[in-house]
């Protein structure tokens, strides 16, 4: 202690607690210049505050002390600097980063070079030679698969085999494999030892020149084509691929491989062993994979190739997995731009290099860049050869590029080493966990933006047990189930065009017009819908079988794709070749479809395309062994007879049809398009004579008064005016899709990647759907037609259309057929002559009248109805008498002339003397000519059947169509459709038990097989129930209803009892009495009905409401409605159109859970998995990695922002496993990687999903300084950044509530408020608030400037897609379907949301309560309080309105028992 003391005392400096003070008394904090200089002045003024008191800033001490001020805040700047560049995440220099990220063992990549393949599209040799036939091919040139040259191939062959010398010839490869699915297999050119190494190019790529080399190539099975190690004394190699396809196919044919950059060579010289050797190589942009180090001899002979370590992490030069294969081992360093550092070892774990060396390192651009096949051309390249003498010749090749090439990548960037240093570090270079094969793809390659990886089968999976893949990714599947419904709905489509100084009417109308008539929906609904309205229109014209028509083959055998028609018509007796130039037979053309019979056996037949026809149909010579001018899809057997023809839509315009839309256009308004099958003819529909009533009808097509009558547009154009040099076009298209649904049993995954390519047959394989012939038809029907069988031109029996046979009483399926289980239709047009004139002597089309049924009576002078025999199996008789309240459509044309009168022929007879038809059997009443209305009592009609003949030779019948509504019959052959689209909600939701369907077509032409094969397994009246349904994660979904359903659509009416407890049909039962047929209303949910007048029925006063919740369904609207309680009375329920609630035309698995009989709708589900996913059946864990690469990235870009360009094309799953085949090497042994491509999910844009297109209305805040254009391009930048890639994963959910916020905040300064409406007309607001994308998807929007309104106040008119009228909603669900605004029980305008109130009036608004829900009324405008009535065609008031005042608050008299909630299914 005594020595510490002392010296602690002698030597009070080295004091610690001397030192403590003094440091206490520094101000650490200190930093910048001025904190510096304050902080010595302070502990001068502390310390010494004797020795200096001189503070003025003149003072020199001062001056001192800023100058240590200066230098301190310099030197704390250096050294924080430096003390960032210590640590990666703060490192800014690229050295810095360089070095930490090799002290985790990771090493940056430099550039990536673009490669590829390029086609010999043509070859010459300066070789004399000749080919089998003697030709000379010296110089001569020769095209690969040249049309006009059908030596082509041969003499190709010939020179390149030559060329190949006697090593390996054609057909005798070096080396054969498969890439990519395609055999490949690799020849070799006998090069000299002269030869170069590489043939270098150029090609000017978007106004840049960059260097080429054709390289030696080399390939390893089942992975990649490479660059082998450069060496004179190599042969050149080409590769040779077939792709099965024929040698017109771009992957057939042989190739050259290319490498964007240059060649390069370095020269070392090692005199003596130095261990641990460093070489720098200064040349910037040396690419990361074209390094090759050989050590030579004197002359440049390649001795020895030295193998490279890998450069991953653990991969060093004393530890690594090529020692095994050489100990001739160099690591590569990065250096940045500035080149690279080899690396050799120390002579213990590989050798030390000694003698000298040529280093080949290839430079290449470090970008990322864009190389199409019309950018690059024609590259002519000059190869020497010695062919098999030793003699040398020059080879000849004009390549070309076949398919884009866009994999060059630029070298990694500082910041992301730092982002993948650590994720390498983290997984040290293997994948186990989950974790690791999220990370480490990340730092092993630089072109991967986005990626997630799925576990898809568990661990332990036996090798000796197929993978189930329950999703069908990776594997075919066929699967069977019975819980099938298959139904058919409106999908119409919208899109727009903008016509400018670019993009002309013309370019538009031949361009993007015929574009839209492909679309799969509007074909479909052209075979649907649209033909049912023309085959009633003018049915003669469809029906071949007037006609008389044969098929005959030729050359003469017994079945043939060829051949010619005959027909019977044109001259009565005498059979004659169908001249399809004859009007009665137009709507036989290409593309059209016929329907076959077998004159033996009419129930054996098939439809059949026509591919083609020369001279119209008709044989130029007698000989029978030429070939016929019709040719068809499938063979046809002779003599069978043409039954019907279905028309399909023409794909382009004449001249004169482009001349009348451009008229239309530059008319700048609105107009329609519709087409006339009949006359093959496209007509427009201006827009006075375009109807608003959307429902498709051909009654008034073509009509011209102005009226706006015409509802038969396929395609309606609205006018919008852009600026005033462009304006749009908006488009609805009509269309239908079939959609197939499974209950529960399946789930169609997958359904968009359904067309593969057999590389074998080179055809496609469908995802498809097969209702098999377990199934029953759609309906047992027979229908008997009124026919001469005596050619005496009247009619004498019942002809059955589908046996063949002839009857005088109509036969029933069996004796036990009873009334109650058959419909029958009649459809005539009794011989009535168009506008009364039988001079012209033409018919009218025919009616449809539905008959009524009973059984036997004695009274028959009363009969209404077709009456049954008992146990006869026969109709006894026929309605005496049948009325029919006509209008001008219900025969298709006028029957009245100007007297009110109407003219007929009845058995070679013509009756036209007045109004009562004297000693004929029709009579007219309350005849209205103007209108064309009245009665038409045709009398007697069980004796009096039609059977006549007009002008045109075709014949008018009376047609009975019986329909066994209880008759199970079973298919006789499957029904196939093929699986074309997944089902998406509107807020584009994919439902997995749901898929998208068409008619299959094996031929892949432009029409389906049978168009018409839904009606061959739905009937007209089936409906499938459906109800909405909230799933566990929060979503609305829609599924069939099982559920009790009582089908009453038989009766014209229903009836209770006096406590609504018990129904009955009014033909049928009584339920006051309790008699007939009598149903408990509690045992049903649901009840069809055949008008909704009939549901008036329902509402009325009962008993504790006990129909309330039921749901109704009425045949004639098509539409549910609920019964729910009087919002001021429990005791009353009223229907209203429910929301939830909805019915499909299709046919389902039975709905009904109180029938007896069950029954399924069996099916087929067979998926075809894409044969690029392949599944090793020994591995145990397959991991499916999604990847958005970087270069697939930068394409969509490019596509966003030049407009014109096409969706660029995500990479294959086999050109992912290519590019990303080096992670093989990281995953575990037990482990398999399937690489998919990331995909995008398109927002609001015409190009994205129909339901998925949105319009942005937009509020400007008053006085901001900037225009709309400016204000839409802020909002459209804000979008654009919020859907950043690196702000969105995989299967991310879109909110609009959250982008709006973000729009407002970047451009809240201009803006009030912003909305999305859909683009959709059956769209509602709403809908785009939450999207949801699938799995392997993220979100791009599309918008434009032009998706953008800007509005002075949202209303419930911009707030809509389309224009809709007050509807009078009652029920809380209706209530919140759409913005507004609603009228209930009186009270209009109501909102559900106080925003759409306020914009709607002054700002402010008062509150009502219905069903215990608040609405919302808006103060400023026109209201009203229990007196607002609403009809199906105008709004009346049958009170006068009040205005309110500004008050908010709620009214007492809407509220109270209306709290309850309809809601409760």
């Amino acid at each position: 202690m005594a020595v510490n003391n002392r010296q602690n005392n002698l030597f009070a400096a080295e004091d610690w607690e001397v030192a403590y003070q003094a440091y206490s008394q520094v101000d650490f904090q200190a930093y910048d210049f001025d904190t510096m200089r304050t902080a010595m002045v302070e502990y001068i003024k502390t310390n010494f505050p004797e020795n200096f008191n001189d503070y003025i800033e003149s003072s020199e001490f001062i001056a001192i002390i800023e100058l240590l001020a200066y230098l301190a805040q310099s030197i704390a700047f250096r050294m924080d600097v430096n003390t960032r560049e210590n640590f990666l995440e703060t490192a800014e220099r690229r050295d810095s980063v360089y070095k930490l990220a090799r002290q985790l063992g990771y090493n940056p990549k430099r550039n990536i070079a673009a490669s590829g393949l390029m086609k010999v599209v043509s070859i010459a040799t300066t070789e004399p030679l000749t080919d089998s036939l003697g030709n000379q091919l010296q110089t001569r040139t020769v095209n690969w698969n040249d049309a006009n040259n059908s030596d082509s191939y041969e003499q190709f062959i010939t020179i390149l085999n030559s060329a190949f010398g006697n090593v390996n010839r054609f057909s005798k490869p070096v080396k054969t494999g498969t890439i990519d699915d395609i055999v490949t297999d690799l020849y070799e050119i006998n090069t000299p030892l002269s030869n170069p190494l590489t043939h270098a190019f150029k090609a000017n790529l978007n106004g840049i020149d960059r260097s080429f080399d054709f390289v030696n190539a080399d390939f390893i099975d089942n992975k990649a084509i490479f660059e082998k190690h450069p060496d004179r004394t190599n042969n050149f190699g080409i590769i040779h691929r077939n792709d099965g396809l024929g040698l017109s196919s771009k992957n057939n044919g042989f190739f050259l491989m290319f490498k964007q950059g240059v060649l390069e060579s370095t020269d070392l010289n090692f005199t003596e062993p130095v261990e641990n050797r460093t070489v720098d190589i200064n040349v910037e942009d040396i690419n990361e994979t074209d390094c090759y180090l050989q050590q030579v001899d004197s002359v440049g002979t390649t001795l020895v190739k030295w193998l490279k370590v890998p450069n991953t992490v653990g991969q060093t030069l004393q530890y690594n997995t090529k020692a095994t294969a050489s100990s001739d081992l160099y690591a590569i360093q990065n250096k940045g731009a500035g080149g690279v550092q080899l690396q050799f070892a120390d002579g213990n774990f590989a050798t030390v290099p000694i003698g000298a060396y040529k280093f080949y390192h290839r430079v290449s651009d470090p970008v990322r860049f864009q190389m199409q096949p019309d950018d690059v051309g024609n590259i002519v390249v000059g190869i020497p050869y010695k062919n098999a003498d030793e003699v040398e010749y020059v080879l000849t090749l004009t390549l070309r590029l076949q398919s884009a090439v866009n994999n060059s990548l630029p070298a990694e960037s500082a910041a992301g080493i730092k982002e993948r240093a650590p994720q390498s570090f983290y997984a040290q270079d293997r994948m186990v966990s989950a974790q690791d094969y999220q990370v480490l793809p990340l730092s092993k390659s630089t072109n991967i933006a986005k990626l997630k990886v799925t576990n898809r089968t568990h661990a332990g999976h036996s090798r000796y047990i197929d993978i189930t893949d329950p999703t069908s990714t990776f594997q075919t599947t066929n699967v069977l189930a019975e819980d099938g419904a298959l139904f058919i709905e409106d999908s119409n489509l919208s899109k727009s065009f903008v016509i400018d100084n670019n993009n002309t009417a013309l370019e538009q109308i031949t361009k993007t017009l015929p574009l839209y008539l492909k679309e799969l929906e509007l074909n479909d609904f052209i075979y649907s819908d649209f033909r049912d309205k023309w085959l009633l229109r003018e049915p003669n014209k469809f029906n071949l079988a007037l006609y008389g028509i044969n098929w005959h083959c030729l050359p003469k055998t017994a079945t043939n794709t060829t051949g010619y028609l005959t027909e019977t018509f044109t001259q009565a007796g005498t059979t004659t070749d169908v001249n399809i130039a004859n009007p009665a037979l137009a709507l036989i053309q290409p593309g059209h479809l016929i329907k076959f019979q077998n004159p033996a056996d009419i129930t054996e037949e098939k439809w059949v395309k026509i591919k083609s026809i020369r001279d119209n149909g008709k044989r130029v010579s007698n000989n029978t062994t030429v070939t016929g001018p019709i040719t068809l899809s499938e063979s046809v057997p002779e003599g069978w007879a043409g039954v019907q023809v279905i028309t399909t839509l023409r794909k382009t315009f004449f001249d004169t049809e482009i001349t009348s839309i451009t008229n239309a256009m530059n008319l700048k308004q609105s107009f329609a398009l519709g087409y006339n099958p009949s006359s093959n003819s496209f007509y427009v529909i201006t827009n006075n004579d375009t109807s608003t009533n959307e429902v498709f009808d051909i009654n008034n097509a073509e009509d011209k008064s102005g009226n706006g009558r015409d509802r038969s547009w396929l395609l309606k154009f609205e006018y919008v005016p852009v600026d005033t040099l462009s304006h749009r076009y908006n488009v609805t298209i009509r269309g239908i899709r079939y959609v197939f649904e499974s209950y529960e049993d399946i789930r169609f995954y997958n359904v968009n990647e359904n067309r593969i390519i057999d590389s074998f047959t080179g055809t496609a394989k469908y995802d498809t759907i097969e209702i098999t012939t377990l199934n029953n038809k759609s309906r047992s029907e027979e229908t008997f037609e009124w026919s001469d069988t005596g050619s005496d031109f009247v009619g004498d029996a019942w002809y059955s259309t589908k046996i063949g046979r002839s009857f005088t009483t109509i036969p029933l399926k069996n004796r036990d057929t009873k009334y109650d289980q058959i419909e029958v239709k009649l459809n005539s047009n009794f011989g009535l002559f168009k506008n009364a004139d039988a001079t012209a002597n033409n018919f009218v089309q025919d009616a449809v009248i539905e008959l009524g049924t009973n059984y036997d009576t004695s009274d028959l002078t009363s009969n209404i109805n077709v009456t049954i025999a008992n146990n006869t199996g026969q109709v006894h008789s026929l309605p005496s008498n049948i009325v029919i309240n006509f209008t001008n459509t219900t025969f298709g044309a006028n029957i009245l002339d100007s007297n009110g009168n109407v003219s007929y022929r009845f058995e070679n007879t013509n009756y036209n003397n007045g109004n009562v038809m004297g000693s004929g059997h029709i009579e007219v009443t309350n005849a209205n000519v103007t209108a064309q209305t009245g009665t038409l009592r045709i009398s007697n009609f069980n004796n009096k059947r039609h059977f006549s003949t007009d002008s045109s030779g075709l014949a008018s019948k009376d047609k009975l169509t019986f329909t066994y509504t209880q008759d199970r019959e079973r298919l006789t052959k499957p029904i196939t459709y093929s699986a074309v689209g997944n089902f998406n909600y509107p807020d584009g939701y994919i439902d997995p038990r749901k898929v998208q369907v068409t008619p299959i077509n094996t031929t892949g032409d432009d029409s389906p097989d049978n168009p018409i094969q839904f009606a061959d397994f739905v009937a007209t009246d089936d409906v499938i129930l459906y109800e909405d349904y909230n799933s566990f994660d929060g979503y609305t979904y829609t599924k069939p209803v099982k559920a009790g359903i009582l089908d009453l659509r038989r009766e014209n009416g229903v009836n209770f009892n006096t406590d609504y407890s018990k129904i009955a049909g009014d033909s049928t039962g009584d339920a006051t009495s309790n008699t007939g047929r009598v149903y408990n209303t509690a045992d049903y949910d649901y009840y069809l009905v055949k008008k909704e007048s009939i549901i008036d029925t329902f509402d009325n006063s009962n008993i504790g409401g006990k129909l309330h919740n039921k749901k109704v369904y009425a045949k004639d609207t098509g539409k549910v409605y609920i019964m729910t309680y009087s919002s001021t009375n429990l005791n009353v329920v009223k229907h209203y159109e429910s929301s939830n609630h909805r019915a499909k035309h299709g046919k389902s698995f039975t709905q009904n859970t109180k029938s007896t009989f069950q029954e399924g709708v069996i099916f087929k589900w067979q998926h075809i998995a894409n044969n690029s996913m392949r599944i090793d059946p020994s591995i145990s864990n397959v991991h499916e990695m999604f990847m958005l690469t970087e270069t697939y990235h930068d394409k969509v870009k490019s596509y966003l922002n030049v407009p014109g360009t096409a969706w660029p094309k995500e990479p294959t799953s086999s050109e992912l496993e290519i590019e990303f085949a080096n992670l093989e090497q990281y995953k575990a042994a037990s482990d398999q990687l399937l690489f998919k491509s990331g995909r995008f999910k398109l927002l609001f844009g015409d190009d994205a999903e129909q339901n998925l297109q949105a319009r942005l209305k937009v509020v400007r805040l008053p006085g901001t300084s900037l225009s709309d254009n400016e204000i839409k391009t802020n909002i459209i930048t804000a979008i654009n950044q919020y859907f950043d890639i690196e702000n969105w994963d995989f299967g991310d959910t879109f909110y609009f509530t959250e982008l709006s916020s973000y729009i407002h905040q970047q451009v809240g300064n201009s803006i009030g408020s912003i909305v999305i409406v859909p683009k959709s007309t059956s769209g509602v607001f709403g809908d785009l608030f939450q999207v949801k994308c699938e799995s392997d998807e993220l979100f791009l929007s599309t918008a434009k400037v032009t998706d953008i309104d800007i509005v002075d106040k949202l209303t419930s008119d911009n707030l809509r897609p389309s224009t809709v009228g007050a509807t009078n909603f009652s029920s809380y669900d209706n209530s919140t379907e759409a913005i507004g605004p609603y009228a209930i029980d009186g009270y209009y305008p109501l909102y559900p949301t106080a925003e759409a109130a306020n914009f709607a009036g002054n700002g402010s608004h008062h509150v009502h309560v219905f069903f215990g829900k608040t609405f919302y009324m808006p103060n400023g405008v026109t209201n009203y309080h229990g007196n607002y009535v609403v009809d199906n065609t105008t709004t009346t008031t049958t009170a006068d309105p009040d205005v309110t005042n500004n008050t908010t608050g709620t009214s007492a008299g809407s509220t109270g028992s209306g709290g309850s909630s309809s809601s409760g299914y």
